[in-house]
C-alpha cells in the first residue's frame, strides 16, 4: 500500500523529512538523499548510499596510496567475485 508523507521547507530550501521515512531509509544527520526528476516531470526521492571508493580518505593516515591503483584493485576484486558466482551459479 502507498502512503502519503509530506514535510516541510523551511525559508532557506531545507525539507524536513518525517520520521516514518528516516527510519524506513536508514538515514540520519549528514546523510544525503539523491532527487530524481524522471520523464513524467515527477521527481522521486531517495537515499544515496555512499560506495566504497567514496570512503576513500574518510579515515585520517599518513599511509599513502594511489587512488587509481586502489580503484583497479577494487575493480578487479568485484570481476574475481562476479567470475567466482557465475561459475558457482551456473
Amino acid at each position: 500500500m502507498k502512503e502519503l508523507y509530506s514535510g516541510k521547507m523551511t525559508e532557506k530550501g531545507q525539507l524536513t523529512i518525517p520520521s516514518d521515512l528516516r527510519e524506513h531509509w536508514d538515514i540520519g544527520k549528514g546523510d544525503r538523499l539523491a532527487f530524481v526528476l524522471n520523464e513524467n516531470g515527477e521527481v522521486v526521492v531517495k537515499p544515496k548510499k555512499k560506495s566504497i571508493v567514496e570512503l576513500f580518505g574518510i579515515l585520517k593516515t599518513d599511509i599513502k596510496y594511489d587512488e587509481y591503483e586502489a580503484k583497479r584493485s577494487i575493480a578487479e576484486h568485484v570481476v574475481q567475485k562476479h567470475k567466482e558466482v557465475t561459475e558457482r551459479d551456473g
